[in-house]
Formats: C-alpha cells, sequence, structure tokens
C-alpha cells in the first residue's frame, strides 16, 4: 500500500486554499504456476472513513514463461512456429470479465527431415529454454459500480490460467510445453478526505481575515 497526495486549488469564501485528494493503491498476485489453474486474488475495498471515494482504477498484468519443444516427423525439411502462450482471465464476483489477457512468445525455425529421434534436438528437432513474456492492462471503473469497491472488507477477483501454446507449419509435429502462469491486479482509489480539525481551523481563521481586511477597506 502507498498514499500519493496531489494539490488541487479551490475558492472557498473568497479565499484560495489548497486541498488534498489522496490515492490510495493495493496489489495481490499469484505467483507463476503450471498453466492450467484457478485461484482467486482479494484486494482491500476503500475505508469510507477516509473520506468521499472520486474513482478508482484498476490494472491487471498476466505472464508466462517455461520451455517448448517441437520435432519435424516428415521427410521435407519445414519452417515451424512455436509459441509459448497462456491466456489469463479475471472475473469479479458477478462472473463478469474484468480483464483477458494472453502473453506469448513466438518462435519460428527451419527444420530438416526427421532424423529419426523424437529428442527435440538435432537437425529436425529444437528445445527453447525459459521463455518468457508478459502483457499489461488497465480499466476505470464506472461511477455505477464504485459502490462495490466502498466499505471494510475485499473486492474479490476469480483468476484463471489456461495454457494456449501451440506449434504449426506441418501436419507431421511433434511438440511438447512446461508453461506457468501468473497474475497481478492493483487497485488505486482517488479521494477526497476527511479535512483534518486544524486544517478547517485554518481554513475558518482565514476566512475571517479576509473579511476583515475588505470591511476596513470598505470603511
Amino acid at each position: 500500500m502507498n498514499t500519493i497526495r496531489t494539490i488541487a486549488l479551490i475558492s472557498c469564501v473568497g479565499l484560495s486554499a489548497f486541498v488534498l485528494a489522496d490515492t490510495k493503491t493495493y496489489s495481490a498476485k499469484i505467483d507463476p504456476k503450471a498453466t492450467n489453474w484457478s485461484g482467486t486474488i482479494n484486494l482491500p475495498q476503500f475505508d469510507p472513513s477516509l473520506g468521499e471515494l472520486r474513482s478508482a482504477v484498476l490494472c491487471f498484468s498476466g505472464n508466462v514463461s517455461g520451455t517448448a519443444q517441437v520435432e519435424n516427423k516428415q521427410c521435407q525439411p519445414v519452417c515451424v512456429t512455436t509459441k509459448l502462450s497462456a491466456k489469463v482471465t479475471a472475473k469479479d464476483i458477478t462472473g463478469a470479465t474484468v480483464f483477458s489477457l494472453v502473453p506469448s512468445v513466438t518462435k519460428s525455425d527451419k527444420l530438416y527431415g526427421y532424423d529419426g529421434k523424437t529428442d527435440y534436438k538435432g537437425t529436425s528437432g529444437k528445445t527453447y529454454s525459459n521463455l518468457s513474456a508478459s502483457t499489461s492492462g488497465q480499466k476505470s471503473i464506472a461511477s455505477k459500480e464504485l459502490g462495490n469497491y466502498v466499505g471494510k472488507g475485499n473486492v474479490v477477483f476469480n483468476i484463471n490460467a489456461v495454457n494456449q501454446s501451440a506449434a504449426s507449419g506441418s501436419c507431421n509435429l511433434a511438440s511438447n510445453f512446461q508453461s506457468l502462469a501468473g497474475a497481478n491486479i492493483c487497485v488505486t482509489y482517488c479521494y477526497n478526505p476527511v479535512p483534518e480539525p486544524t486544517s478547517m481551523a485554518g481554513l475558518a481563521f482565514g476566512a475571517i481575515g479576509l473579511m476583515r481586511r475588505r470591511k476596513r477597506a470598505r470603511g
């Protein structure tokens, strides 16, 4: 969690004053693990005792990593495209899809005719190790949905990661994939904080002083 303050200039009772608009960011993640899996991520709701919630923005990222292997099992050489990929989806408690991302990494190579061994190496095979990719997205929560993000509990997201790895280029290919997928989601709340008593007192004294100066100027 972190707190950031931005300053907006407003006018109150003819007095220019600085009012603070605060933001709070919460994040949580599911570490990479073998696809296919389902899990949940819980993020704290906005605490209404802090002030009035103005907006909420969600950020989501998905990642895939692992190993891809391919073997050309036909006599002729072919150009083979190998893709390590996973579909990472986040849904809210109503079942509506909030995000759907497909991180992937693609490799292409010419593989010669089958050498008689399905070992994913030599002239007819290939092994790609330590592959990784990630992608991310952002979404502003509609004003009519902000109420779901206010309270003393959590906002719950259901996360799914499904393997979508594949190899193409020939009808006679052997392939093997070992894929891991992970997810991260964060929410940033922007709100008008409850004014501190000292701030309210300072604003009131400033307004009184301004009115006295105006009265003397008119006199």
